[in-house]
């Protein structure tokens, strides 16, 4: 259930699960809106949407969507050192 405790309940790891995405949602606008500078008025518009639930790793129609888009984003690399590092960063964030 990647990283919540299996002794929660379902509500509890839904809350918790709701929870951790409002404090992505914060971390995220912190970082557009002071790191790089990015209007207040436009970081506020931003919705941070969830893509998929942390008990099912797939999308209606794509699979298991984390595969496609890290092979999306390591196919145009043509550098076989950085192919490596990006595989070897998907491999640790799955194992």
């Amino acid at each position: 259930m990647h990283g919540f405790k299996s002794n929660l309940s379902e509500r509890e790891k839904d809350e918790a699960y709701r929870a951790k995405i409002r404090e992505w949602e914060e971390q995220i606008k912190e970082i557009l809106g002071e790191d790089i500078e990015i209007a207040k008025c436009v970081v506020d518009t931003i919705k941070i949407i969830p893509t998929g639930h942390y008990r099912v790793a797939k999308l209606p129609g794509f699979g298991y969507w984390l595969s496609s888009l890290w092979f999306e984003c390591v196919s145009p690399i043509h550098d076989k050192n950085a192919r490596q590092a990006f595989l070897i960063i998907y491999y640790c964030i799955v194992i």
